[in-house]
């Protein structure tokens, strides 16, 4: 290896460990910069559209173009962040008082949970209706099957009828 040739690979290795240090260190901004990259790139013609309007003068565009683009992006955020504010405030107040009640009498969560809603009662009676519907569609018995011979439950591996007679007598 020449001289030459040993000097242009040490200086790439240290170009790409001096750049892989750096990536380490703003690693954690990267998306930042990038983000900041891409408004700037989008806000660059609202810059020379105003610069051509105010002859020239660099500051007084600079200026003019961050305000305009303040007023565009904080305005409907600030809408945005107020009207979540409030909702936060209204669900915090509707919910309040039952926090209170469960914060003042402790057993009325557990009491409350133990007992099944109308809306829980009326899908477990549909699951059971179901589950034993089909139960008694899988055990009942093929004509001339005999008095000992299975019907259509023969066909079924073993653990099909044990899972419908488990869910059966655990829902009932």
């Amino acid at each position: 290896m020449t001289e030459t040739r040993f000097r242009q690979a040490f200086l790439l290795l240290l170009v790409t460990a001096i750049s892989a240090a750096f990536v380490a260190m703003i690693r954690e901004f990267l998306l930042t910069i990038l983000l900041a990259a891409i408004f700037a790139g989008l806000s660059y013609p609202v810059y020379q559209w105003i610069l051509v309007r105010v002859r020239g003068r660099k500051a007084l565009a600079a200026i003019a173009t961050l305000l305009v683009l303040l007023v565009l992006v904080m305005a409907p955020l600030l809408a945005v962040l107020g009207a979540g504010a409030n909702e936060a405030l209204r669900v915090t107040e509707t919910i309040r008082p039952r926090l209170q009640q469960l914060v003042d009498q402790p057993g009325e969560f557990d009491r409350d949970r133990r007992q099944p809603t109308t809306r829980t009662v009326q899908r477990r009676l549909a699951f059971q209706v179901l589950v034993g519907t089909r139960l008694e569609t899988l055990t009942r018995r093929a004509p001339g099957s005999g008095p000992g011979g299975r019907g259509f439950e023969s066909r079924l591996p073993d653990h099909s009828i044990g899972d419908y007679v488990f869910l059966r007598h655990s829902l009932c």
